[in-house]
């Protein structure tokens, strides 16, 4: 086997595996069917993808280093300070395992980064793209095809483009990431065919019917993407894509050396296609009045998504600045959401667990020190693709790079709204992206000839343990593999109490904590099973453990004081409904319960006072109000 993987070019293999499948995978057996399998299986082929490099023993690159050291634009400073920070954010956490568990999924990403540094050869790139055209080209049909009701993976989400990534924004934000790299190969496909016909007139009739067949295809997949993106609906990916798409345009006008003078404005006019496209669809066709609506809503401060989100920035900026320095620690975010959420949102159908702004949610959880060497990793990025469009002198290679970039430009544009970087798809080209700028910037790479061998490397050890590696790749991928498993066992568990099979529901649960002790839901639901089976006690003890987990969910804390209250621990449920209530004032349900538990100790008057607020808050709800006057007629007695 050993001898297998060193002859063999398995990483490319590898890698183009990983990025068609995790954009695709998606799992109905589980409670997060869409996200989980996306990011285990990335971890599982980073950590593969690892196990082979060292295997094979090679030397090891080093991205951004030029010969006279480390260059000025290198991300490795600010990223690593990054990374510190963020474990020194760690002590203001609540939750740490979210914290390490988000520590440990950058560190994936960092290895994805290492070895494509180490692995990627020139010749690969294009094969790379095409990955990504077909991708995006499977998931944008899929999405056209639900949107008019047709689906047969998830029949159940129909008329909704939210194909294999759980959302439309989700589905946008993945299109957006890519387009521009498609778009910017297409272009030079199309330059590079042109020349070859002025060059060769006579010879080119024998390869004219594929290469026209070629760009037919491209360009066919390419309406379909952008039709697509057009039926998400998707106000902030559209935004990414427009100033992505601008920027292109500018920079090929303004290019030198690179691109012929007579082709910039030809290339610059199809770069500007989509969005002609784009307008022509907001004219002429439903969709398009449906879009103009979109657009519309956006400036509706009042209601709607935009006085939601902006809602809850203010929100978040009252956490940023009551943790100025290292926030409320990496992943906590939505742990102290409910301490600053306005009244306006405190609603049992409005549930915060993201900012709708990577940078403000960065902040929050890691500090305005946090966010500076973010910004300052990203700056250094931006930083390395525009010195290497000012040398590039190479047509192809300068519209790879214009691509890339317009790709990265489209995203972080889109975070400002969004979260992309909370995508597990969309974190993945961010990577990829980076780590092919990492590339270009160690040396000049020919179109076809490949990387110049004069890049600065540097020896790794020589003596390695294999064995010793495939017996840490097996363990840690069993690591890997839990949290897949408990989410399984906790679906199985909670579709059992559906059916009321009780026996099999605990049996799960408890095999669904086994797995990840961490699982804040699976506590949570365990402890409504006991408790809704007459086990009040073994519900404390899960109810407790999820509100370690995450302190500030109200519901739990309702619950915990039903299960003390079955118990005669009075003092004790008082105090869990007080801050059930102090949490969410706005839930009825708690103050019916509250009521319920005066009532049953017959305390008549603090029942009636508890169920006239619940009845204030939903007044035509018959159980609220047949308590109350249940409990004044026990008044009257």
């Amino acid at each position: 086997m050993l001898t297998w993987i060193k002859e063999r070019r398995v990483f490319p293999g590898a890698l183009f595996f990983l990025l068609i499948a995790v954009p695709l995978l998606f799992w109905s057996k589980l409670t997060d069917c869409f996200n989980l399998p996306k990011i285990v299986l990335t971890e599982l082929v980073v950590l593969f993808l690892l196990f082979i490099h060292l295997i094979k023993q090679r030397t090891v690159a080093v991205g951004f280093i030029r010969p006279g050291g480390l260059d000025k634009s290198s991300p490795y400073i600010p990223i690593a300070l990054f990374f510190f920070w963020s474990l020194i954010s760690i002590f203001k956490a609540v939750n740490i395992h979210q914290s390490f568990y988000l520590i440990y999924q950058f560190l994936i990403y960092l290895i994805f980064y290492f070895l494509l540094l180490n692995n990627l050869k020139r010749k690969d790139i294009e094969k790379i793209i095409l990955a990504l055209f077909l991708v995006s080209f499977l998931i944008s049909l899929y999405g056209i095809l639900q949107y008019f009701g047709i689906d047969f993976l998830s029949p159940s989400r129909k008329n909704s483009p939210i194909s294999t990534l759980g959302n439309p924004n989700f589905t946008a934000e993945y299109l957006i990431s890519t387009i521009p790299l498609m778009l910017m190969y297409g272009i030079s496909k199309f330059s590079s065919i042109n020349q070859a016909k002025q060059a060769l007139p006579l010879q080119w009739s024998s390869t004219a019917c594929s290469a026209g067949v070629a760009e037919l295809a491209r360009l066919c997949s390419t309406f379909v993407i952008l039709f697509c993106l057009l039926l998400t609906q998707t106000r902030a990916s559209w935004l990414g894509l427009f100033v992505s798409l601008i920027f292109i345009f500018v920079m090929l006008l303004r290019s030198r050396g690179a691109i012929h003078h007579a082709r910039k404005r030809k290339m610059a006019i199809l770069t500007i296609i989509p969005l002609i496209i784009f307008l022509l669809a907001f004219s002429f066709c439903n969709i398009g009045r449906k879009s103009r609506k979109k657009i519309a809503s956006a400036f509706n401060l009042h209601t709607g998504s935009t006085a939601l989100r902006l809602t809850v920035w203010k929100d978040t900026l009252r956490m940023v600045k009551e943790n100025p320095v290292l926030g409320v620690g990496l992943g906590n975010y939505n742990i102290h959401y409910p301490l600053y959420q306005s009244k306006a949102l405190l609603s049992k159908e409005i549930r915060i667990d993201h900012t709708h702004n990577d940078y403000l949610q960065l902040a929050a959880e890691t500090g305005i020190v946090g966010l500076f060497l973010f910004l300052w990793f990203l700056f250094s990025i931006g930083k390395s693709c525009v010195h290497l469009l000012k040398k590039e002198k190479e047509e192809n290679t300068y519209l790879i790079i214009l691509g890339i970039t317009g790709g990265l430009i489209a995203v972080l544009v889109n975070a400002f709204f969004a979260f992309p970087l909370q995508n597990p798809s969309v974190l993945l080209n961010f990577w990829l992206f980076i780590g092919l700028i990492g590339i270009l910037s160690r040396g000049r790479i020919h179109p076809t000839r490949g990387l110049d061998e004069s890049s600065p490397y540097r020896e790794s050890s020589p003596y390695i343990n294999k064995k010793l590696i495939i017996a840490t790749y097996i363990f840690l991928s069993f690591l890997v593999l839990r949290p897949l498993i408990a989410d399984y066992c906790l679906k199985t568990a909670m579709t059992s109490v559906s059916k009321k099979r009780w026996s099999t529901a605990q049996r799960e649960f408890e095999k669904a904590i086994f797995y990840q002790p961490s699982n804040i839901f699976a506590h949570f639901h365990y402890g409504n099973l006991l408790l809704n089976r007459g086990r009040p006690k073994e519900a404390i003890r899960e109810f407790s453990l999820a509100l370690k987990l995450y302190p500030n969910y109200p519901q739990t804390h309702s619950n915990l004081a039903i299960a003390y209250g079955g118990i005669g621990m009075n003092e004790e449920a008082l105090q869990e409904y007080e801050k059930a209530i102090a949490l969410n004032p706005k839930r009825p349900e708690f103050y019916n319960n509250l009521g319920a538990f005066y009532y049953q100790r017959e305390k008549y008057q603090e029942a009636i006072a508890e169920f006239q607020k619940a009845v204030m808050l939903e007044p035509g709800f018959q159980p609220f109000i047949l308590n109350l006057k249940k409990a004044k007629e026990m008044l009257e007695k």
